[in-house]
C-alpha cells in the first residue's frame, strides 16, 4: 500500500476545511443564534431585539398549555420506551427461534421502519378510521369508545402508532444482538 506524501504542511487541513465550513455554518451558528434569541424579544418581523433576560423562560415554564404538553412528552417517552422495548425484544427472540418462514417473519416485523413518518400517520388513521378501521371497530367493540372524540383516547392513539413505527427498529437491533 502506498503512503501518501503532502507537500505542504497546509494541504491536510485544505482538505478538511469545506466539512468545518459546512460544520460552522449549519451546526454551531444556529446553536449560537438560538441561545441569544432565547434572551431576546422580537417584533414580528424581526427588525428589533430587546434583550430580556430569563422572561422568555419564565412565561414558557407558567404556561398552562406549556405544562400540559411537557407532561405529555414525558408520558409518551416512557410509554414508547417501555413497550418498544419489550415488544420489540420479544419479537427479535421468538423470530430468531423460528425455523419455518423465518425471512418471512424478519420481513414483516422491519418493513414499518422503511416507511416514512407521514405514511405511518396515514396508515393509523386507516386503522383507526370509523368506516374503515379495523382497530376501531375492535376497540369500540370491546371497549365501547371513539377514539377521535376525547383528549385522553387521541393520546393513546397518538402513542399506539408511535409504538408500531418504532417497534421495528427496536425489533432490528434487538435481532442483531440475537
Amino acid at each position: 500500500m502506498k503512503k501518501v506524501q503532502f507537500n505542504s504542511n497546509l494541504s491536510p487541513f485544505l482538505f478538511i476545511a469545506p466539512q468545518l465550513v459546512i460544520i460552522l455554518i449549519f451546526l454551531y451558528w444556529p446553536i449560537i443564534q438560538t441561545f441569544t434569541d432565547a434572551f431576546t424579544a422580537q417584533d414580528p418581523f424581526g427588525f428589533s431585539k430587546t434583550f430580556v433576560w430569563f422572561d422568555n423562560f419564565e412565561l414558557v415554564i407558567t404556561d398552562p398549555a406549556y405544562l400540559r404538553s411537557f407532561k405529555f412528552t414525558l408520558i409518551y417517552i416512557f410509554v414508547i420506551t417501555l413497550v418498544t422495548g419489550s415488544l420489540g425484544l420479544l419479537l427479535a427472540v421468538q423470530a430468531n427461534s423460528v425455523i419455518h418462514g423465518k425471512s418471512a417473519y424478519k420481513t414483516l416485523l422491519i418493513w414499518p421502519y422503511a416507511i416514512a413518518p407521514a405514511v405511518v400517520g396515514v396508515t393509523a388513521n386507516y386503522f383507526f378510521s370509523e368506516r374503515l378501521g379495523l382497530l376501531y371497530s375492535f376497540f369500540n367493540d370491546l371497549w365501547g369508545f371513539n377514539w377521535m372524540n376525547s383528549v385522553s383516547d387521541a393520546y393513546i392513539y397518538v402513542m399506539i402508532a408511535g409504538s408500531w413505527k418504532q417497534i421495528s427498529a427496536n425489533f432490528i437491533f434487538f435481532l442483531a444482538g440475537l
